[in-house]
């Protein structure tokens, strides 16, 4: 993405990163198969293709980059170990 903005003279930011991920896999395959020499060629299709992908106006998109915490299925042991063991050996 920033070779492909630096070529094209755009921001990094302003590009799609998903657009960018779906054009390196189109060309691929194709610059698998491509003599060293057309590989230049193609190289610069595919910079000129991320380039052409930007991101749309997000106007006040502010999204936090944070995980929230789910609660765990099991609950949280609040006595000692050895009086928790007993508990449960003598309710057997």
């Amino acid at each position: 993405m920033a070779q492909a903005a630096e070529a094209h003279d755009k921001r990094p930011r302003l590009l799609s990163f998903k657009g960018t991920l779906q054009t390196i896999t189109a060309f691929q395959e194709a610059m698998r198969r491509a003599a060293p020499a057309d590989r230049e060629f193609l190289l610069q299709a595919m910079l000129r293709a991320i380039a052409q992908q930007e991101v749309g106006d997000r106007y006040g998109r502010v999204e936090p980059r944070a995980n929230k915490r789910r609660p765990k299925a099991q609950r949280y042991l609040t006595e000692p170990r050895a009086a928790a063991r007993k508990r449960l050996r003598e309710a057997a």
